[in-house]
């Protein structure tokens, strides 16, 4: 959608927006929302689906083609329900979204005068005009508070995509993980009752723990992969042979549980400083692996 050139801000129609000129210094919106959702490893039509917006409309918002978009309180609803979901800032988001548009100014209705010429007309229609006005002012109101509802927490109609056959299941949140049932106890071991270890071994890293614990468990041919969500975040978890043991938006306050699947594994994770992470019954730091817009890729087990 283009403006006429020739006509004055005055002439344009209310409450529509023109274009500011593009300050120079962070990207743009559009640049950053096709950079988050590359990263991420989406398609136009997967994040279409996640999002429950259209394709043009992703197009658009990409392609920072604000003409080609509703109103700007309907446009800062997509900037926050995509920033929710590809772990953007949504203030970042949206003051770059302001700095590039503003809000033409509505133009004062004109005064319908009587035929005397001095007095406003208080006749039916000015009843009339005043309800269309208020029907309008509540109708926008019940549309914010369902897109409100709708996107808060992100998508919370959105299905998580699984793979038949594959043992994933849901619990709810708990402020601790539990030690997997199914999970077979340490077989005794004869080695000497010598119960004094040289100081230097309380100082070993975690991850090295959970390589050893990992390790053990694949030797007696378990894998039990615990995963408790904090936050909103996209996950995907592959096995060595190709197959997605889990690949879908995760809500904040859930909890999943992997245990089968051939390792080595490939886990990325969207907003991994949400995401608390057990592998075969040890803790996984993910902050070595996360990087500065928050995702995070490591591979299970993991190596020294």
């Amino acid at each position: 959608m283009t403006s006429d050139p020739d006509l004055s801000p005055d002439e344009l129609a209310p409450g529509a927006s023109a274009p500011a000129s593009p300050p120079s210094g962070p990207a743009s919106p559009g640049a950053q929302l096709r950079r988050a959702r590359e990263d991420a490893h989406l398609t136009l039509e997967d994040f279409a689906a996640q999002t429950k917006l259209s394709v043009a409309t992703l197009q658009a918002l990409e392609a920072d083609d604000f003409g080609a978009l509703l109103e700007p309180v309907y446009v800062r609803g997509y900037y926050r329900k995509c920033a929710r979901l590809l772990g953007l800032s949504e203030e970042g988001l949206i003051a770059a979204y302001n700095a590039r548009v503003k809000q033409a100014q509505p133009q004062t209705p004109a005064r319908i005068r009587l035929s005397a010429g001095s007095v406003e007309s208080r006749s039916g229609l000015g009843r009339v005009l005043g309800l269309v006005i208020m029907a309008i002012i509540i109708g926008l109101l019940a549309y914010l508070w369902f897109m409100r509802s709708t996107t808060d927490p992100l998508a919370a109609s959105t299905e998580v995509q699984r793979v038949p056959d594959v043992a994933i299941t849901t619990t709810p949140a708990v402020t601790a993980m539990a030690r997997p049932a199914s999970e077979p106890e340490p077989e005794p071991t004869d080695a000497p009752a010598e119960t004094t270890a040289p100081a230097a071994a309380t100082s070993e890293p975690a991850t090295g723990a959970a390589t050893v614990a990992a390790a053990d468990a694949l030797a007696r041919g378990g894998l039990t992969l615990n995963l408790q969500f904090r936050e909103t975040s996209w996950v995907r978890i592959n096995d060595a042979e190709g197959r997605a043991l889990m690949n879908g938006l995760m809500n904040g306050g859930t909890a999943q549980t992997v245990k089968e699947g051939t390792p080595p594994l490939s886990v990325f994770f969207g907003n991994a400083p949400g995401v608390v992470l057990e592998f075969n019954g040890q803790p996984v730091d993910l902050g070595p692996y996360t990087q500065s817009n928050r995702t995070a890729r490591l591979t299970l087990p993991l190596t020294n």
